[in-house]
């Protein structure tokens, strides 16, 4: 009983190129745990499940938000309402939302892992941040939804040759330069879609719609944190949606990235603790940056509060 037990999944953006890495965590982990190496999702329930049965104090899961996305969707599907590990994200995906909302104390999965390592050998208390779950549809959990913008924002990224925060910030560079002059890429971005939305049984006033995200962690990458309620009331997410235009948002980009209200009437701004969306026709959409979909209905439900270490 206890220990860390790690998970990885060699098939994250910042682990392909890192072929050496699982050998790296099981030096660091060394007898207080064990490394179980995924190679593709039909390996991921089975390996969250042999690391269970240890019972670990800390589940450290090496990957990127997509990763983590589908072991917490395990993780509840194997636990119920069992009380959870722990967790400790080791940012090496091509989205690492989590582990910058939380501000981990390292940034290589290597260093992170180390440091939590040592100071658990040693029974030094972590650094540890809480992080609201919630359900997508019957049995998707993770904290970012999205859709609209955000989802054709995704497929532009990882459209590039190699997605990095570098490649994100000369997207969004080019989508502010073609706001400026209503350019094609601001037109294929901010597409608008149409949908009614319901949250905690009050309709909300807009049906028209270009971005619609639902988050409860604060920031979204790139030093933005436009879910500036996120936390506040465990339970709940941060809603932000409605048909405010390219220009519109661009303009708030200096308020989200300092995390102030978007103050726009033309956004929905508000906690939710459940969300029901149903689209005027079938659309695609986001949990934690991985696309999924057509679907014409979705809903999003509380689900847990977990512990999450820093460092």
């Amino acid at each position: 009983m206890g220990g860390i037990a790690v998970i990885l999944n060699p098939h994250a953006g910042g682990n392909v190129e890192e072929s050496a890495r699982a050998e790296k965590l099981r030096r660091i982990v060394g007898d207080q745990g064990e490394v179980f190496e995924t190679q593709d999702l039909d390996e991921l329930s089975g390996a969250i499940g042999r690391a269970l049965e240890s019972r670990p104090e800390i589940l450290a899961l090496c990957g990127g938000d997509g990763s983590y996305f589908r072991a917490f969707t395990a993780i509840e599907r194997l636990l119920g309402d069992a009380p959870w590990p722990e967790i400790l994200p080791l940012p090496a995906g091509t989205i690492n939302n989590l582990a910058h909302a939380v501000q981990s104390m390292a940034l290589s999965p290597e260093r992170l892992l180390s440091r939590v390592a040592f100071d658990h050998a040693r029974g030094i208390a972590h650094a540890k941040a809480e992080v609201d779950l919630f359900r997508v549809g019957p049995h998707d959990v993770g904290y970012i939804f999205g859709a609209g913008m955000i989802v054709n924002f995704l497929r532009a990224y990882y459209a590039t040759e190699r997605p990095s925060p570098a490649s994100a910030a000369r997207l969004i560079a080019r989508l502010i330069g073609s706001a400026a002059v209503r350019g094609p890429l601001q037109a294929k971005i901010f597409q608008p879609f149409e949908a009614d939305v319901v949250c905690d049984g009050e309709r909300v006033p807009h049906r028209a719609f270009r971005m619609l995200i639902a988050s409860s962690v604060r920031a979204i990458g790139l030093g933005f944190e436009p879910f500036y309620l996120a936390g506040r009331h465990p339970g709940h997410f941060h809603v932000l949606g409605g048909p405010a235009r390219a220009t519109r948002l661009i303009r708030r980009l200096p308020r989200f990235r300092k995390g102030f209200p978007a103050n726009d009437p033309q956004l929905y701004d508000n906690l939710a603790g459940e969300m029901q969306v149903e689209f005027a026709r079938p659309s695609w959409y986001t949990v934690n940056g991985d696309l999924l979909g057509p679907v014409r209905r979705i809903e999003l439900r509380r689900l847990r509060r977990i512990t999450v270490v820093r460092g």
